[in-house]
C-alpha cells in the first residue's frame, strides 16, 4: 500500500507525455575508412571464445585474416556435406 502512494506521488510530479519534447535525432558519419588495405597490413580484432565471457583480442595481418577466413569457410563446407553417422 506504502509502495503505491509513493509510485503515484512520483508519477504526479512527472510532465504528462505530451508536454515532454522528444529529442532530436543525431545523424553521425562513419570514420573513413582507409583507401586501400594491404596484405601486409596488422588489423586486430575482438572475438569471442567458447567459454568465456571476456573476448580476446587477436591482432593478424590482413592476408593472415583473409587466409583464416578461407580456411573457416572450407571446414564449414566439408561439415555441411558429410553425411551424418548411424549408430
Amino acid at each position: 500500500m506504502l509502495a503505491m502512494l509513493i509510485v503515484v506521488a512520483h508519477l504526479a510530479g512527472q510532465p504528462a507525455a505530451e508536454d515532454v519534447e522528444a529529442p532530436a535525432l543525431r545523424t553521425t558519419t562513419a570514420p573513413k575508412a582507409p583507401d586501400r588495405i594491404r596484405k601486409d597490413d596488422l588489423v586486430c580484432r575482438k572475438e569471442a571464445l567458447v567459454g568465456t565471457r571476456m573476448p580476446v583480442r587477436i591482432c593478424l595481418t590482413q592476408g593472415e585474416w583473409t587466409e583464416r577466413g578461407i580456411e573457416d569457410r572450407d571446414k564449414v563446407e566439408k561439415a555441411q556435406s558429410q553425411k551424418p553417422a548411424l549408430f
